[in-house]
């Protein structure tokens, strides 16, 4: 029998909205043949007290790796979808849903994202990435540019999320810093980053910012930690996809602008010389952990630059980038817009052209 770790996964993947997951428990103890728990939420009889007490037990804390534990609970959910005419668990679970249990962060069980399922009653079962949803996607006049990575690609090709410990990196390394204050000891926890560069692209053709969108599997964690304690529903990967200035570490001995210019072809596919990369500013980024130098540049491209077939970052590397175009009138109501992840750099970036651009 296969455990998981967090009940409310079990409703969640048998088309129950959370909203509706204390109501599933009351009709599955109706369905037992327990008295409905009053509303005052004082027990008043033996039978009304084992079924709070079970639900509780079973709603309020992670499940056991008990395979009998495990039963029961989908006994319950069973009684629970006949009564709702919905499917029972494992008919679910044979249409193809995989489970991951959560990780040491306390996380709940995080799925596959291919599937999403909602209550039949106010919403139809659609993938992330459905023809349904592109004006939320492409919201403030975002338009896809091509070469890269759609974002619908990206959401099917996406499995299971899972976290664990970091094991070795090429990337980041913890550190404690140790220094003296007031003739005390202190320690400060940091992480050792690569310096790195960022690229305002202006698409003279198109009057229009370059940007690059790709999910960010950090932000996704932190969104579904977030939405844990607040006791909300944890949401759909497509949360975590980011909208960012082209950008890229410094982790080789060639000058800042080439590295830059060398990003331009990779992740937006336009050709650059790197004497035509100029200087804007650079900033320490993330000063409370890391502290290492972000450098910001600006470029100008035209449709004559493009390169076909490149672009969309470095899929061996895990890369899936989708190059989107966002006309400089639109740049205030999507910097404004809370509902999409953006980096500060890419704000930072997209102010001063726009406001560059009004001056000239």
């Amino acid at each position: 029998v296969p455990i998981i770790e967090h009940p409310s996964t079990v409703l969640e993947d048998a088309a129950l909205d959370p909203h509706h997951i204390q109501e599933a428990f009351r009709l599955a103890a109706q369905a037992r043949g327990v008295d409905k728990r009053p509303a005052s939420d004082e027990c008043t009889s033996p039978k009304t007290q084992e079924a709070a007490d079970e639900r509780s037990a079973l709603t309020d804390k992670p499940a056991s790796t008990d395979p009998r534990r495990y039963r029961r609970l989908e006994e319950l959910f069973s009684a629970t979808a006949q009564a709702l005419s919905l499917p029972t668990f494992r008919e679910t679970h044979a249409a193809g849903r995989q489970q991951t249990a959560g990780s040491q962060i306390g996380l709940p069980a995080l799925s596959t994202p291919s599937r999403v399922h909602r209550h039949p009653s106010t919403q139809s079962e659609h993938t992330g990435a459905h023809d349904a949803d592109a004006e939320v996607f492409y919201k403030h006049g975002l338009k896809p540019v091509t070469g890269g990575k759609t974002m619908k690609s990206t959401l099917e090709r996406l499995g299971a999320i899972r976290t664990g410990d970091i094991g070795k990196s090429n990337f980041v390394k913890p550190l404690g810093i140790y220094y003296e204050l007031d003739g005390k000891e202190r320690k400060w926890d940091m992480v050792v980053t690569h310096p790195s560069v960022g690229i305002v692209v202006y698409h003279r053709d198109l009057k229009a910012l370059l940007i690059v969108r790709q999910f960010r599997p950090p932000v996704y964690v932190a969104l579904q930690r977030e939405a844990e304690e607040a006791g909300l529903p944890p949401p759909g990967p497509e949360a975590a996809f980011t909208y960012e200035l082209c950008a890229g570490l410094v982790d080789k001995s060639s000058s800042l602008q080439q590295i830059a210019a060398e990003e331009v072809l990779e992740e937006c596919g336009f050709k650059v010389n790197a004497e035509d990369v100029k200087p804007l500013a650079s900033y320490h980024a993330a000063i409370g952990f890391s502290g290492s130098r972000h450098h910001m540049f600006t470029v100008e491209v035209d449709d004559s630059m493009q390169v076909r077939g490149s672009g969309g970052g470095l899929q061996d590397s895990g890369e899936s980038i989708e190059i989107l175009s966002l006309p400089l009138e639109n740049v205030d109501a999507f910097i404004a817009d809370d509902s999409m992840a953006k980096s500060p750099g890419f704000m930072y970036g997209a102010l001063y052209w726009k406001t560059k651009t009004a001056i000239s």
